[in-house]
């Protein structure tokens, strides 16, 4: 970290000096030491919340729980350094590299992708990376499970959710295109979880899709995990998520959380 631009100095700045000072800043953090091993960290905020995933690999199974269930145990793995730094080049997005105490400090202002010193999150955040309990969302990937949420028990969407799926897919089917006629009742269109529930798949939206009753009664098995890959359906809305600029506004959102909680923190010092 270069002693000019240091994350204290950015803290104390105005809106557009932070941000000029935190593009250098983040510059400056691109050593990656060979006496190092490194975990792959993301840190976003979608406006309200941040949170830190991982590169992760299997840990094993909740107490009481089986492959049957759907959920697991995952924890932070160890990455390639080089490949990992490639793959965010190619998708455009920036990265920094968190070897020391300092630079932690600055990742915690500037958000994003970054290579963090497996020692120092061992040392610094445990919390974070111990083995937590994720559902297997099929080719959606992961997604963290909290057994009392909602999301886990109830497989009926709410009526609020219901809609929003109903006019996320356009009011009509998903796999036949059919729209219910004006004066129509719109139960003719269900909610179908593509990861089924009962196999641990959650009630969110990216695992519910729309289909007609006839659609839904026929399918058959009623598991049927290539509705993910529908040319509008869950996995194209989650690979546009990944894109550069849904990435660039979730680091923003971050860099504007923690710059107004380091405003309220030095208000009341």
């Amino acid at each position: 970290m270069t002693p000019n631009h240091s994350a204290e100095q950015v803290a104390a700045d105005s809106a557009d000096e932070r941000s000029a000072r935190l593009g250098v800043l983040a510059r400056s953090l691109k050593v990656i030491r060979s006496d190092k091993s490194y975990l792959a960290a993301t840190l976003l905020s979608d406006g309200k919340r941040w949170g830190f995933t991982f590169q992760s690999n299997f840990a094993g199974f909740p107490d009481g729980k089986g492959p049957d269930h759907g959920v697991e145990l995952r924890e932070p793995s160890q990455v390639y350094p080089e490949k990992m730094t490639r793959i965010w080049d190619r998708m455009g997005q920036s990265w920094i590299v968190v070897n020391e105490d300092a630079d932690l400090a600055a990742y915690f202002q500037l958000g994003g992708h970054a290579l963090l010193a497996e020692d120092l999150a061992h040392r610094c955040l445990a919390e974070f990376i111990q083995p937590r309990e994720y559902a297997n969302v099929g080719p959606m990937g992961f997604r963290r499970h909290d057994p009392e949420s909602r999301e886990a028990q109830q497989s009926r969407p709410r009526p609020r959710q219901r809609r929003r799926i109903l006019e996320r897919d356009g009011h009509c089917c998903q796999k036949c295109g059919r729209v219910p006629a004006e004066g129509d009742d719109l139960s003719q269109l269900q909610i179908h979880h593509i990861k089924l529930f009962s196999k641990g798949g959650p009630t969110i939206d990216e695992n519910l899709i729309t289909l007609c009753r006839g659609c839904h009664e026929d399918l058959d098995p009623h598991d049927q995990p290539w509705l993910f890959w529908y040319s509008d359906g869950p996995m194209r809305r989650a690979l546009d998520k990944l894109n550069t600029r849904a990435h660039d506004k979730g680091v923003e959102a971050f860099r504007r959380l923690a710059a107004k909680a380091i405003n309220n923190r030095d208000l009341h010092e």
